[in-house]
Parts: structure tokens; sequence; C-alpha cells
């Protein structure tokens, strides 16, 4: 089952549509846009859940800052750097699933304004390669706030692994 909501920008209408969770219609699937990961050979999309109200309020931070912008891929861009830095002023951090959830927000207002007000995607490589070039952006801005997994510690039975800053892993 699917849900749509209706957002204004810039004086247009634009339709963001998802997947709802069968079991729980109060969260939506934000199936990773150009997002995928290699499991057992193949390429599989990445699929995450989050409750309608966090994820419209994500939507809402991005479209306040693209309202009045020309709608460029670096206006995109910009606000997904507005997503992130709100997220680690809530939470003081940005652990890379919630990177990746932001791009995410970021690849659906891309989709959702296509052909309304750009043509920055036009194939599935398009979305992947953009994709990829906002996650490195963002990584390289970013790098002391975005926590990833430590190399060094895999976790234990009831314990996840340690994160440690992106900057340290990459020893910049």
């Amino acid at each position: 089952m699917n849900t749509s909501k209706e957002f204004e920008l810039n004086g247009r209408k634009i339709i963001i549509i998802n997947r709802v969770d069968d079991n729980d219609n109060t969260k939506i699937y934000t199936t990773g846009r150009y997002f995928y990961m290699n499991q057992g050979g193949q390429k599989r999309p990445v699929i995450g859940k989050v409750p309608k109200v966090d994820y419209y309020n994500q939507i809402n931070i991005q479209l306040a800052f693209l309202e009045g912008t020309s709608l460029t891929e670096r206006d995109f861009f910009l606000a997904l750097l507005e997503g992130c830095k709100t997220h680690i002023q809530k939470y003081g951090r940005l652990i890379i699933s919630d990177l990746w959830s932001q791009l995410n927000y970021t690849m659906h207002l891309v989709d959702s304004t296509k052909g309304i007000f750009h043509n920055h995607i036009e194939t599935e490589d398009d979305g992947i390669e953009l994709r990829e070039f906002y996650l490195n952006g963002v990584q390289e801005i970013l790098m002391d706030y975005i926590l990833v997994p430590d190399p060094n510690d895999f976790g234990g039975i009831g314990r996840p692994p340690k994160l440690v800053t992106l900057k340290s892993v990459l020893g910049k």
C-alpha cells in the first residue's frame, strides 16, 4: 500500500509517494533512492522504515531550504547539508545510517521535482552517480561529525560495535 503527501515548493505542487508498512500504517518505507548494497553477489536496494511524522518533518527541513532557489544540483546538495546540520544540532552527531536517511530524503525530493523544475536524473545510473556525489561531498565537509563503526571493533553478543568519527578512520 502506498501513501502520498502534497507539498508546495516555489509555488508549485509536488507529490511524494512512499510505500507504507502493511502492519503499521504510521511507518513509511524509505527505499534507498539509488542506494544499493551487494548481497550474495546481487545488487539489492537498501530499505529503511521510519515514522511518517519524522519522515515528513525531515522532508520539510530540506523543502524550507530549497524554497526560492533554482533547484540546481548544488541547491539540493545544500538542502542535504542543512538536513544533516539540523540532525547534528539535535543529536550532537550523525551516524552513517542517519546520513543515508538524509540522502534518501534529498533523493526523494530530486525525484518528486523532476520534470517540474529540472531533469538532473534521466537514468538509474544518473541517480546512483548523483547520490554518490552528494555522499562524498557531505562526508568531506562533515567528517568530524559522522560516526561509523570502528573497523577494529566488531562488537559482541549484545554489544554493538564502537562508533568513531569518519575523520579518524580516514586518518585525516
